[in-house]
């Protein structure tokens, strides 16, 4: 069993308002993860060609444009049930969830680290970005977009003479919609 490291990432941001907010991300070292065969790790990223289609369409047909960054999108993927993932807490952050949660306890390593069995992704793992563009593709087509047969990260809907036009890149999403409605569903 390979146990993978995690590291606490964090910044602080002075806001427009003079208030300070600390932004805080942990994340495995992905880059000591085992070898991972190819198709378990790809994700398919938007092309330049589908942007500039996208920004001409929007430009036509006089729909504006919206970016959105996903937060924690990485956080929304789940790993296979099959696969093993073991991360090692820091040993501060372990003596804190310790604090908070006494049952934790148990997991403790003898170097005060705390390992844990990782059910969904983090950002730092290989898998992470191919299991997070399976899940948001698994909601776009639930929620009746097809996927371009040119660009895997380009997807459309039409309802009636309206079109919604969404391209992926990442963990960030281009939109051009007519239906402000359906905008309002995927911006929450």
């Amino acid at each position: 069993m390979h146990i993978l490291l995690l590291r606490l990432s964090d910044r602080v941001l002075i806001l427009e308002e003079g208030t300070l907010r600390v932004k805080a991300r942990l994340i495995a070292l992905g880059n000591l993860q085992a070898e991972m065969e190819r198709a378990m790790t790809q994700a398919p990223t938007a092309s330049l060609q589908s942007f500039y289609l996208m920004v001409l369409i929007a430009a036509k047909r006089h729909i504006r444009l919206m970016s959105i960054d996903v937060s924690g999108a990485f956080l929304n993927a789940k790993l296979d049930e099959d696969e093993e993932v073991y991360v090692s807490f820091p040993a501060k952050l372990a003596q804190l969830a310790i604090q908070d949660d006494k049952s934790l306890s148990k997991f403790l390593q003898s170097n005060g680290s705390l390992v844990a069995r990782l059910k969904k992704c983090l950002y730092g793992l290989q898998q992470s970005p191919q299991r997070w563009f399976l899940t948001i593709r698994k909601v776009l087509l639930r929620l009746g977009f097809t996927s371009s047969d040119s660009d895997p990260c380009l997807f459309y809907k039409l309802e009636g003479d309206k079109l919604n036009l969404l391209l992926l890149y990442v963990d960030d999403m281009l939109l051009a919609f007519e239906n402000a409605e359906l905008a309002a569903v995927l911006q929450e």
